[in-house]
């Protein structure tokens, strides 16, 4: 007999020991709770409408995004399963929808249903999106089981056209129509329901013409057009002598493709071609291949889009956009990146970051501003300008600070000088501060550590964060420190653990980071080290250990010392359904209990009442 068996009949007994028959309960029907699908584009956007390029190439990013929500009661019985098909497509169209597991935590994704023998796991529910062990078929079950009971779960998904293939794109054009499908697990409706998406594919392409176009921020010095930026332009609205952003528009196919490009600019601002400084001639332009076309602002505010489009052929070369800011500043937001700073050199450079908006709520590109210390013996900027400066991909101002002895001080930035009478752009009057961020001046050199889990109790296969924290002599975190000595920038601390680094007594699940390194990677944001562990499968009491290595101090080193001390460590449960169904017992117990003391009072009452009117 099964302890969760036993547990059931124990419940049943204690219920039918107070004379109330049998309690009568419906069968589960596998319903959940809370759950929606919505459906986004890849930019984030909520919306049903997809546009996809005749004949593409099949990648996430030309995909929409099917994401399942949902509140399960128990696991893994409160699953949801979702299907994608077809319902419309143009005439001689053979293209159906793909669906490829995105992103997943919370859940245990399979193919078929979990329990059951014909179930498959895609990619153990945390593998590269794309991949091929992640890619459901058109028509087929998919689903999404919670990892843990009573916590929102969720599955993401990419759904796409495939044309024989879930790479191929199709290649007839006109309006698909795809349903998104979602039910629960033993096939009831879901109160997510249906969801529609409707990819539309443009016409096929002029066999002699194809290509990408490039846009840049950057329009001084030595400028590539090879690589599209990742963030959008932001430039100032401020009419100028130069242009504000660049475009290159390059034709692949045949290599001695000759078509013009049509470009228009819808919302503020001008187009010009020719050289990289060729002026403005127009909104829209024609443009010989193989120059550079121009973006310049016309004092008006707002986002800017720009089509380019083959003068003779037609083919969409790519949509660009650019965001056109004012230049008075009327919020700014400062933001601190290290927290905690170490005297070790006097400075830290990307301390802190900043940003600056105008009144109308869009962030001003590249602003003039100035660092404030509250308390100049532990931090001297005063009124210093931010030496870091504009990032132009960031899209932020770095600002460093100057620390002069251990402490904390409050960081604001002002768009004045101490006895400026102007903003940076020379013409506001009025002054603007930000908000106050805390910097505190610290060591770098850790003389003891200490680890802790997020939570101290998790289900089977959780996923949780082990955190390592490096103290000071003072028992404070230590200061992150920016450098070169590894690929992230972050300056590792060597021999940091002795040998095997942190141990534990019960394997972590798959997907765990490896936690076995002797030395220590802490973030200079945080100075800490996060890991992210999923917890073992079998229920336990779980402790992680670890012992200091050659960094520190030979005391320490005996103290923590597997052998000679008493290693630093961290604790957590991990709870099992037979430990979830005894609390379930003991509760229906307590609750049996009070309704029979109830039951009780009630009948001594009635008793009580009848002697009276006997009476």
């Amino acid at each position: 007999m099964s302890t969760k068996t036993n547990f059931k009949r124990i419940a049943l007994v204690a219920v039918a020991s107070l004379g109330f028959g049998l309690l009568s309960a419906a069968p589960s029907n596998s319903a959940v709770n809370a759950d929606t699908l919505t459906i986004k584009n890849t930019a984030g956007t909520t919306t049903s409408a997809i546009t996809v390029a005749n004949g593409e190439t099949i990648t996430v990013a030309s995909s929409a995004t099917a994401t399942m929500t949902w509140l399960p009661g128990t696991q893994p019985t409160d699953s949801v399963t979702l299907v994608a098909a077809l319902v419309s497509a143009p005439t001689g169209a053979t293209a159906l929808p793909y669906m490829s597991l995105r992103e997943t935590t919370s859940s245990i994704v399979t193919t078929g249903f979990p329990g059951f023998g014909t179930a498959v796991e895609l990619g153990n529910g945390r593998d590269t999106p794309g991949s091929g062990d992640d890619v459901v078929s058109p028509n087929q079950i998919v689903t999404c089981a919670p990892r843990v009971s009573a916590v929102v779960s969720s599955c993401v998904f990419d759904v796409y056209l495939g044309k024989g293939s879930a790479t191929a794109g199709p290649t007839v054009a006109g309006a698909y129509v795809v349903t998104v499908k979602a039910a629960n697990r033993d096939g009831s409706a879901s109160n997510a329901g249906t969801a529609t998406i409707t990819f539309t594919v443009g016409a096929a392409t002029v066999s002699t013409t194809s290509g990408t176009a490039y846009m840049t921020g950057t329009v001084t010095g030595s400028v590539t057009m090879s690589t599209e930026d990742l963030i959008p332009v932001m430039a100032t609205k401020a009419v100028s002598t130069s242009p504000k952003a660049l475009i290159k528009v390059t034709q692949v196919t045949p290599s001695t493709a000759n078509e013009s490009v049509t470009a228009t600019i819808t919302g503020p601002g001008t187009l010009g071609s020719g050289t990289n400084t060729a002026a403005a001639t127009g909104r829209s332009i024609l443009v010989k291949n193989g120059d550079t076309i121009t973006v310049w602002a016309d004092g008006t505010g707002g986002v800017a889009t720009i089509t380019l489009v083959g003068s003779t052929s037609g083919y969409n070369f790519g949509t660009k956009t650019i965001t056109w800011t004012g230049t008075s500043i009327a919020k700014i937001v400062a933001t601190a990146l290290a927290p905690v700073v170490s005297a070790t050199g006097g400075s830290a450079s990307l301390a802190t970051y900043v940003q600056a908006f105008d009144s109308e709520g869009k962030q001003i590109y590249s602003p003039t501003l100035y660092m404030i210390s509250s308390d100049l013996t532990k931090i001297s900027n005063n009124y210093t300008s931010c030496t870091a400066g504009w990032d132009a991909t960031d899209l932020v101002t770095y600002c460093g600070v100057t620390a002069v002895s251990a402490g904390t001080s409050d960081i604001t930035f002002s768009s004045h000088t101490a006895s400026g009478t102007y903003q940076g752009d020379g013409v506001t009057t009025t002054k603007v501060t930000s908000n106050a961020v805390k910097i505190r001046v610290g060591s770098i050199t850790a003389a003891s550590f200490k680890m802790s889990f997020d939570k101290a109790t998790y289900g089977p296969g959780e996923k949780a964060t082990l955190t390592v924290t490096p103290l000071d002599a003072a028992g404070l975190p230590v200061a992150g420190v920016y450098g070169a000595s590894n690929s992230n920038g972050n300056a590792a601390y060597a021999n940091f653990f002795t040998t095997g680094g942190i141990t534990t007594d019960y394997a972590f699940y798959t997907g765990s980071d490896t936690t076995t390194a002797t030395f220590l990677n802490p973030s200079y944001a945080t100075g800490v080290k996060t890991f992210t562990v999923y917890m073992p499968l079998q229920g336990s009491k779980l402790t992680v250990k670890a012992s200091a290595g050659a960094h520190f101090g030979a005391d320490y080193q005996t103290k923590t010392g597997a052998t000679t001390g008493t290693p630093v460590s961290a604790t957590a449960t991990v709870a099992t359904e037979g430990a979830a169904a005894l609390a379930a017992v003991t509760a229906l117990a307590t609750t049996v209990a009070s309704l029979k003391t109830l039951i009780t009072t009630l009948t001594n009452l009635v008793l009580k009442i009848q002697k009276k009117v006997k009476a």
